[in-house]
């Protein structure tokens, strides 16, 4: 990884409001979770701790009234989950050879890949998060070192029938990919979060049908590529796995680091309001700052100028029985 200066014939840097627009705007196709979960903006210069109020459930009113007699008032209650917010900085030094010298379209192609680094580093920061809850299930075998099998049908459906048991209901609508907040109504369903490289075989499932089969293919989430059931898929780059965690590789054909036991990956499959996640849109959602090199107490020849981005984050899992963890190998060469 490249770290210090930019130095000359890489790029420029001017402060407009143009290329903070564009920091912002580049990430949000990719941020998948940001489409799935339940969003807290935070207010500026209010609080460093984030919170989620989730409903408990109402019991069922199974007796019969008595006429002339007023039931006992069931109380309503609510859980707040709370978490800790977290700074982040992604910072660019560029020197003033680049800002005397350099077109605009190298600032453009810096706040792009500026945005590409704010995005990513949440989804790692929020994958994290997620992929260490607690209720998980395996393609085969009951510890992750048994794991030699890829994803199937069977252990999708066993998915579904624990998050049916506990009451997670579909998601039916997902945050738009635009810097501003707004929900837009999907097709109810549990969404599949996996890794880019499980891709071949969840298309080789029996049931797959590609999102070109889709009756509706306007709103789509991000990185989406079809359904199993009642499990959309979308798949990620920025999805962790475990290296070497499974299996003997032996002849099983499985992806491997090392080449000795086989990697274990992680399929998310998701339920309404199961994940929570500090919104990366709206005014304050991250602060993109550019200094142009001038003389200053800090730089006094004015030769170094700054590009940077700093972020206030944190993920929950808001009900570890809406989500459920698959764990599971892939194959090397799918067919």
């Amino acid at each position: 990884m490249a770290t210090g200066t930019t130095k000359y014939s890489d790029l420029s840097v001017r402060n407009t409001v143009y290329s903070q627009k564009k920091m912002l705007e580049t990430p949000q196709p990719m941020l998948i979770l940001e489409a799935l979960a339940t969003h807290f903006t935070v207010p500026l210069n209010s609080t460093r701790v984030a919170s989620w109020v989730r409903a408990d459930a109402l019991p069922l009113a199974t007796t019969p009234v008595v006429e002339g007699v007023v039931p006992s008032a069931t109380k309503f209650t609510t859980q707040k989950i709370e978490s800790t917010l977290k700074q982040y900085i992604g910072l660019v030094s560029v020197t003033d050879v680049l800002a005397d010298t350099h077109e605009d379209g190298n600032l453009m192609a810096l706040m792009e890949q500026m945005g590409y680094q704010l995005g990513n580093t949440v989804e790692a920061i929020r994958f994290g998060e997620f992929v260490s809850g607690t209720n998980k299930m395996q393609t085969n075998g009951t510890n992750r070192s048994d794991i030699n099998t890829e994803l199937n049908r069977t252990v999708i459906r066993k998915a579904i029938r624990s998050l049916k048991l506990q009451k997670a209901k579909p998601i039916s609508r997902m945050v738009a990919p635009s810097v501003n907040y707004a929900t837009t109504p999907v097709s109810p369903a549990y969404v599949g979060v996996a890794h880019t490289s499980a891709e071949m075989d969840i298309r080789n499932m029996g049931g797959f049908s590609p999102v070109e089969n889709y009756a509706n293919e306007a709103n789509m989430f991000p990185g989406e590529i079809g359904r199993v059931d009642a499990v959309r898929f979308v798949i990620s780059t920025e999805v962790p796995f475990w290296a070497n965690a499974g299996a003997a590789l032996g002849g099983t054909g499985m992806l491997s680091t090392g080449g000795s036991n086989i990697d274990v990956y992680p399929l998310l499959i998701v339920g309404m309001d199961a994940l929570g996640v500090v919104s990366l849109k709206g005014p304050n959602a991250a602060t993109p700052y550019l200094f142009n090199p001038v003389p200053s107490a800090g730089n006094p020849t004015g030769q170094v100028g700054h590009a940077v981005w700093k972020l206030w984050t944190t993920a929950l899992i808001l009900n570890q029985a809406h989500v459920v963890r698959v764990e599971h190998a892939i194959k090397q060469d799918p067919a």
